[in-house]
Protein backbone atom coordinates (compact mmCIF):
# COMPACT_ATOMS: atom_id res chain seq x y z
CA UNK A 1 0.00 0.00 0.00
CA UNK A 2 1.19 3.26 -1.21
CA UNK A 3 2.47 5.31 2.22
CA UNK A 4 0.81 8.51 3.09
CA UNK A 5 4.28 10.70 2.42
CA UNK A 6 4.69 8.71 -1.62
CA UNK A 7 0.83 9.82 -2.20
CA UNK A 8 1.74 13.93 -0.87
CA UNK A 9 4.43 13.79 -3.15
CA UNK A 10 2.76 12.15 -6.04
CA UNK A 11 0.22 15.14 -5.71
CA UNK A 12 3.07 17.45 -5.41
CA UNK A 13 4.40 15.69 -8.95
CA UNK A 14 0.41 16.53 -10.73
CA UNK A 15 0.24 19.66 -9.72
CA UNK A 16 3.96 20.61 -11.05
CA UNK A 17 3.50 18.70 -14.09
CA UNK A 18 -0.03 20.42 -14.75
CA UNK A 19 0.92 23.84 -13.94
CA UNK A 20 3.95 23.59 -15.85
CA UNK A 21 2.18 22.38 -18.96
CA UNK A 22 -0.21 25.17 -18.51
CA UNK A 23 3.05 27.40 -18.16
CA UNK A 24 4.12 26.75 -21.50
CA UNK A 25 1.19 27.14 -22.99
CA UNK A 26 0.05 30.32 -21.79
CA UNK A 27 0.33 33.82 -23.60
CA UNK A 28 1.64 36.17 -20.75
CA UNK A 29 1.20 39.07 -22.98
CA UNK A 30 -2.43 38.33 -23.53
CA UNK A 31 -2.79 36.84 -19.87
CA UNK A 32 -1.39 40.14 -18.75
CA UNK A 33 -3.13 42.43 -20.76
CA UNK A 34 -6.46 40.99 -19.19
CA UNK A 35 -5.40 41.35 -15.47
CA UNK A 36 -3.96 44.91 -16.54
CA UNK A 37 -7.72 45.82 -17.89
CA UNK A 38 -9.92 44.40 -14.66
CA UNK A 39 -12.61 46.59 -13.79
CA UNK A 40 -11.64 47.60 -10.41
CA UNK A 41 -14.77 48.49 -8.93
CA UNK A 42 -16.27 45.33 -9.76
CA UNK A 43 -13.42 42.90 -8.97
CA UNK A 44 -13.44 45.50 -4.73
CA UNK A 45 -17.23 44.76 -4.37
CA UNK A 46 -16.58 40.80 -5.17
CA UNK A 47 -14.14 40.74 -2.96
CA UNK A 48 -15.84 42.37 -0.11
CA UNK A 49 -17.94 39.40 -0.08
CA UNK A 50 -15.46 37.29 1.64
CA UNK A 51 -15.48 38.39 5.06
CA UNK A 52 -19.44 37.51 4.91
CA UNK A 53 -18.16 34.07 3.05
CA UNK A 54 -16.54 33.23 6.35
CA UNK A 55 -18.71 34.36 8.88
CA UNK A 56 -21.35 31.92 6.78
CA UNK A 57 -18.40 29.31 7.50
CA UNK A 58 -18.07 30.07 11.24
CA UNK A 59 -21.83 30.20 11.61
CA UNK A 60 -22.43 26.45 10.10
CA UNK A 61 -19.23 25.47 12.55
CA UNK A 62 -20.92 26.87 15.18
CA UNK A 63 -24.41 24.30 14.64
CA UNK A 64 -22.10 21.29 15.34
CA UNK A 65 -20.08 22.92 18.61
CA UNK A 66 -23.27 23.54 19.94
CA UNK A 67 -24.40 20.40 19.88
CA UNK A 68 -21.60 18.47 20.83
CA UNK A 69 -21.91 21.02 23.85
CA UNK A 70 -19.08 23.01 22.86
CA UNK A 71 -20.17 26.50 24.30
CA UNK A 72 -17.47 28.89 22.69
CA UNK A 73 -18.86 32.96 21.99
CA UNK A 74 -18.75 33.39 18.17
CA UNK A 75 -16.53 35.92 17.81
CA UNK A 76 -14.09 33.16 19.19
CA UNK A 77 -15.19 30.63 16.69
CA UNK A 78 -15.03 33.20 13.63
CA UNK A 79 -11.36 33.92 14.83
CA UNK A 80 -11.18 30.26 14.85
CA UNK A 81 -12.50 29.89 11.44
CA UNK A 82 -10.34 32.99 9.72
CA UNK A 83 -7.35 30.87 11.08
CA UNK A 84 -8.35 27.76 9.69
CA UNK A 85 -8.85 29.57 6.01
CA UNK A 86 -5.64 30.85 6.24
CA UNK A 87 -3.61 27.52 6.96
CA UNK A 88 -5.70 26.02 4.27
CA UNK A 89 -4.28 28.39 2.11
CA UNK A 90 -0.90 28.98 2.97
CA UNK A 91 -0.07 24.42 3.62
CA UNK A 92 -0.10 22.07 1.08
CA UNK A 93 -3.68 19.90 1.06
CA UNK A 94 -6.77 21.24 2.33
CA UNK A 95 -7.14 19.68 6.09
CA UNK A 96 -4.47 21.82 7.59
CA UNK A 97 -7.52 24.20 8.86
CA UNK A 98 -9.43 21.63 10.33
CA UNK A 99 -6.39 20.97 12.04
CA UNK A 100 -5.51 23.57 13.79
CA UNK A 101 -9.10 23.85 14.58
CA UNK A 102 -9.48 20.69 16.21
CA UNK A 103 -6.19 21.30 17.95
CA UNK A 104 -7.70 24.47 19.39
CA UNK A 105 -10.83 23.36 20.58
CA UNK A 106 -9.09 20.11 22.05
CA UNK A 107 -6.69 22.37 23.89
CA UNK A 108 -9.45 24.80 25.67
CA UNK A 109 -11.81 21.35 26.08
CA UNK A 110 -9.53 18.28 26.89
CA UNK A 111 -12.49 16.14 27.67
CA UNK A 112 -14.41 16.88 24.03
CA UNK A 113 -11.53 15.28 21.79
CA UNK A 114 -13.98 13.36 19.83
CA UNK A 115 -16.59 15.30 20.04
CA UNK A 116 -14.30 18.40 18.09
CA UNK A 117 -13.37 15.89 15.74
CA UNK A 118 -17.14 14.66 15.34
CA UNK A 119 -18.03 18.36 14.84
CA UNK A 120 -15.36 19.17 11.88
CA UNK A 121 -16.51 16.16 9.97
CA UNK A 122 -20.20 17.11 10.29
CA UNK A 123 -19.26 20.65 9.17
CA UNK A 124 -17.90 18.58 6.00
CA UNK A 125 -20.52 16.07 5.31
CA UNK A 126 -23.15 19.31 5.25
CA UNK A 127 -20.96 20.90 2.83
CA UNK A 128 -20.52 18.01 0.92
CA UNK A 129 -24.07 17.17 0.81
CA UNK A 130 -25.29 20.94 -0.21
CA UNK A 131 -22.15 20.13 -3.31
CA UNK A 132 -23.44 17.60 -4.39
CA UNK A 133 -26.78 18.84 -5.27
CA UNK A 134 -25.40 21.48 -6.95
CA UNK A 135 -22.99 19.35 -8.84
CA UNK A 136 -25.96 16.36 -9.92
CA UNK A 137 -27.99 19.30 -11.69
CA UNK A 138 -24.31 20.76 -13.56
CA UNK A 139 -23.95 17.03 -14.33
CA UNK A 140 -27.20 16.60 -16.52
CA UNK A 141 -27.53 19.91 -17.58
CA UNK A 142 -23.98 20.53 -18.27
CA UNK A 143 -21.24 19.51 -21.07
CA UNK A 144 -19.80 16.71 -19.25
CA UNK A 145 -23.22 15.12 -19.35
CA UNK A 146 -23.20 14.88 -23.07
CA UNK A 147 -19.53 13.15 -22.91
CA UNK A 148 -20.56 11.01 -20.72
CA UNK A 149 -23.14 9.76 -22.82
CA UNK A 150 -21.02 9.97 -25.85
CA UNK A 151 -18.02 7.82 -24.08
CA UNK A 152 -20.46 5.08 -22.47
CA UNK A 153 -22.39 4.39 -25.56
CA UNK A 154 -19.22 4.17 -28.13
CA UNK A 155 -16.28 3.42 -26.30
CA UNK A 156 -15.63 0.24 -24.22
CA UNK A 157 -13.39 1.47 -22.23
CA UNK A 158 -15.50 2.96 -19.92
CA UNK A 159 -15.30 -1.11 -18.80
CA UNK A 160 -11.78 -0.41 -17.26
CA UNK A 161 -13.09 2.89 -15.16
CA UNK A 162 -15.99 0.20 -13.88
CA UNK A 163 -13.47 -2.16 -12.94
CA UNK A 164 -11.14 0.57 -11.30
CA UNK A 165 -14.28 1.49 -9.17
CA UNK A 166 -15.22 -2.22 -8.12
CA UNK A 167 -11.73 -2.46 -7.23
CA UNK A 168 -11.36 0.30 -5.27
CA UNK A 169 -14.84 -0.68 -3.60
CA UNK A 170 -13.48 -4.21 -2.41
CA UNK A 171 -10.02 -2.40 -1.16
CA UNK A 172 -12.15 0.23 1.07
CA UNK A 173 -14.06 -2.48 2.45
CA UNK A 174 -11.01 -4.70 3.33
CA UNK A 175 -9.55 -1.58 5.01
CA UNK A 176 -12.59 -1.17 7.10
CA UNK A 177 -12.75 -5.04 7.67
CA UNK A 178 -9.16 -4.44 8.95
CA UNK A 179 -9.99 -1.90 10.81
CA UNK A 180 -12.79 -3.29 12.57
CA UNK A 181 -11.10 -6.29 13.78
CA UNK A 182 -7.59 -4.49 15.10
CA UNK A 183 -7.59 -2.07 18.29
CA UNK A 184 -9.24 1.09 16.73
CA UNK A 185 -12.23 -0.92 15.87
CA UNK A 186 -13.86 0.21 19.33
CA UNK A 187 -12.73 3.77 18.85
CA UNK A 188 -14.05 3.95 15.49
CA UNK A 189 -17.23 2.33 15.88
CA UNK A 190 -17.36 5.20 18.88
CA UNK A 191 -16.69 8.08 16.76
CA UNK A 192 -19.07 6.62 13.85
CA UNK A 193 -21.77 6.33 16.65
CA UNK A 194 -21.35 9.71 17.69
CA UNK A 195 -21.02 11.33 14.19
CA UNK A 196 -24.37 9.41 13.35
CA UNK A 197 -26.46 10.58 15.73
CA UNK A 198 -25.16 14.64 15.26
CA UNK A 199 -26.04 13.75 11.49
CA UNK A 200 -29.95 12.33 12.84
CA UNK A 201 -31.43 15.69 13.88
CA UNK A 202 -32.69 19.29 12.41
CA UNK A 203 -29.21 20.89 13.00
CA UNK A 204 -28.23 18.99 9.88
CA UNK A 205 -30.73 20.47 7.63
CA UNK A 206 -30.18 23.69 8.72
CA UNK A 207 -26.39 23.15 8.31
CA UNK A 208 -27.33 21.72 4.83
CA UNK A 209 -29.37 25.32 3.88
CA UNK A 210 -26.01 27.33 5.20
CA UNK A 211 -23.99 25.72 3.06
CA UNK A 212 -26.41 25.77 0.16
CA UNK A 213 -26.04 29.85 1.09
CA UNK A 214 -22.22 29.54 1.00
CA UNK A 215 -22.08 27.38 -2.07
CA UNK A 216 -23.98 30.20 -3.64
CA UNK A 217 -21.92 33.31 -2.13
CA UNK A 218 -18.81 31.31 -3.96
CA UNK A 219 -20.45 30.64 -7.47
CA UNK A 220 -21.44 34.72 -6.97
CA UNK A 221 -18.12 35.52 -6.24
CA UNK A 222 -16.16 33.48 -9.15
CA UNK A 223 -19.12 35.14 -11.43
CA UNK A 224 -17.95 38.78 -10.13
CA UNK A 225 -14.40 37.74 -10.80
CA UNK A 226 -14.89 36.77 -14.62
CA UNK A 227 -17.02 39.73 -14.89
CA UNK A 228 -14.31 42.13 -13.64
CA UNK A 229 -12.15 40.53 -16.42
CA UNK A 230 -14.57 41.52 -19.01
CA UNK A 231 -15.20 37.04 -19.52
CA UNK A 232 -18.34 36.75 -21.18
CA UNK A 233 -20.37 34.32 -19.18
CA UNK A 234 -23.23 33.64 -17.77
CA UNK A 235 -24.57 33.21 -14.30
CA UNK A 236 -26.26 30.29 -15.52
CA UNK A 237 -22.98 28.51 -17.20
CA UNK A 238 -21.70 29.34 -13.57
CA UNK A 239 -23.85 27.30 -11.96
CA UNK A 240 -23.38 24.67 -14.37
CA UNK A 241 -19.62 24.34 -14.08
CA UNK A 242 -18.09 25.61 -10.82
CA UNK A 243 -20.24 22.62 -8.97
CA UNK A 244 -18.45 19.83 -10.54
CA UNK A 245 -15.33 21.47 -10.77
CA UNK A 246 -15.37 22.14 -6.68
CA UNK A 247 -16.34 18.06 -6.32
CA UNK A 248 -13.52 16.97 -8.97
CA UNK A 249 -11.12 19.22 -6.65
CA UNK A 250 -11.77 17.20 -3.70
CA UNK A 251 -10.25 14.11 -5.55
CA UNK A 252 -7.00 13.54 -3.64
CA UNK A 253 -5.32 14.46 -6.97
CA UNK A 254 -2.97 17.76 -6.88
CA UNK A 255 -2.21 20.04 -4.32
CA UNK A 256 -5.19 21.93 -3.20
CA UNK A 257 -6.42 21.71 -6.61
CA UNK A 258 -3.37 23.46 -8.17
CA UNK A 259 -3.10 22.81 -12.08
CA UNK A 260 -6.45 20.42 -12.24
CA UNK A 261 -9.09 23.84 -11.16
CA UNK A 262 -6.87 25.47 -14.22
CA UNK A 263 -7.67 22.48 -17.01
CA UNK A 264 -11.30 21.76 -15.81
CA UNK A 265 -11.89 25.91 -16.00
CA UNK A 266 -9.94 25.34 -19.83
CA UNK A 267 -12.02 22.59 -20.49
CA UNK A 268 -15.36 24.37 -20.24
CA UNK A 269 -14.28 27.87 -21.29
CA UNK A 270 -13.36 26.40 -24.88
CA UNK A 271 -16.56 23.78 -24.60
CA UNK A 272 -18.86 27.09 -24.37
CA UNK A 273 -16.45 29.61 -26.75
CA UNK A 274 -16.16 32.26 -23.69
CA UNK A 275 -14.00 35.09 -24.76
CA UNK A 276 -13.62 38.51 -23.20
CA UNK A 277 -16.22 40.69 -24.41
CA UNK A 278 -15.34 42.84 -27.41
CA UNK A 279 -12.33 40.33 -28.44
CA UNK A 280 -13.86 36.82 -29.48
CA UNK A 281 -10.15 35.67 -30.42
CA UNK A 282 -9.41 35.88 -26.49
CA UNK A 283 -7.97 32.36 -25.51
CA UNK A 284 -9.66 29.81 -23.16
CA UNK A 285 -6.60 29.16 -21.26
CA UNK A 286 -5.45 33.03 -20.78
CA UNK A 287 -8.83 33.02 -19.46
CA UNK A 288 -8.84 30.43 -17.00
CA UNK A 289 -5.61 31.13 -15.71
CA UNK A 290 -6.52 35.19 -15.21
CA UNK A 291 -9.44 34.19 -13.14
CA UNK A 292 -7.68 31.21 -11.56
CA UNK A 293 -5.12 33.92 -10.31
CA UNK A 294 -7.81 36.23 -9.52
CA UNK A 295 -9.73 34.24 -7.29
CA UNK A 296 -6.33 32.73 -5.64
CA UNK A 297 -4.81 36.03 -4.72
CA UNK A 298 -8.37 37.38 -3.24
CA UNK A 299 -8.58 33.86 -1.02
CA UNK A 300 -4.58 34.44 0.23
CA UNK A 301 -5.32 38.37 0.94
CA UNK A 302 -8.37 37.86 2.70
CA UNK A 303 -6.75 34.56 5.01
CA UNK A 304 -3.82 36.63 6.23
CA UNK A 305 -5.89 38.36 9.04
CA UNK A 306 -6.88 34.59 9.90
CA UNK A 307 -2.93 34.21 10.60
CA UNK A 308 -2.28 37.52 11.43
CA UNK A 309 -5.21 36.68 14.81
CA UNK A 310 -4.31 33.36 15.41
CA UNK A 311 -0.10 34.01 15.86
CA UNK A 312 -1.01 36.94 17.99
CA UNK A 313 -3.54 34.72 20.10
CA UNK A 314 -0.63 32.55 20.82
CA UNK A 315 1.84 35.17 22.11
Amino acid sequence: MISARTRFWLRCLASLTLITLIAFKVNWAGLGSALLHINIPIAAATSALTPLLITLLAARWRIFLRQQEISLPFPKILGLTWAGQFFNSVLPGSTGGDVVKIYQICRMFPEKKAASVVAIVADRVSALLALAAFAAGGLLTGPTSQILRLGLSVNTKWLWLLAGLTALALVSLLVLWTVRHSHWGGRVRHFLSILKNSLRNWNLVGAVLVSSIIHLLNFTMFFGFARALGIDISYGQVLTMMPVIMTLLLLPLTINGLGLREVLLIFFFSYWHVSIIGSPASSALELAVSVSLLGLANELFWSLPGGVWYFLKRT
